[in-house]
């Protein structure tokens, strides 16, 4: 379960830390996270992390979550429109639609 109350489980926030590990470093913290959005396995989070000090918008969807979230299609159209207009699009760091390392 990614929620439990409101708050994102122990278990959660350890994975999502181990995660931001391999993509900032072992010296990245974790100092916030705030729900933005929930359902069954799904959540949708704003996370504020120290070194390097970021807020990152994070989505989390498992295999029991209530949609298909094609969080990969998303990543290329985010790319594609950043390429080839001049509209503002936020950067994506990591995609993965396996849940071969984590189970969302």
């Amino acid at each position: 379960m990614i929620i439990e109350r409101g708050t994102v489980s122990d278990e959660t926030r350890l994975m999502l830390l181990n995660l931001l590990q391999d993509v900032y470093g072992s010296a990245v913290k974790i100092s916030n996270i705030t729900v933005l959005n929930q359902h069954v396995d799904y959540a949708a989070l704003l996370v504020s992390i120290d070194h390097p000090n970021l807020r990152l918008a994070i989505k989390l969807a498992g295999r029991d979550a209530p949609y298909a979230y094609p969080f990969d299609r998303t990543a290329y159209w985010h790319r594609l429109v950043a390429a080839r207009t001049s509209i503002f699009m936020p950067e994506i760091i990591a995609v993965d639609v396996s849940y071969h390392d984590y189970p969302w």
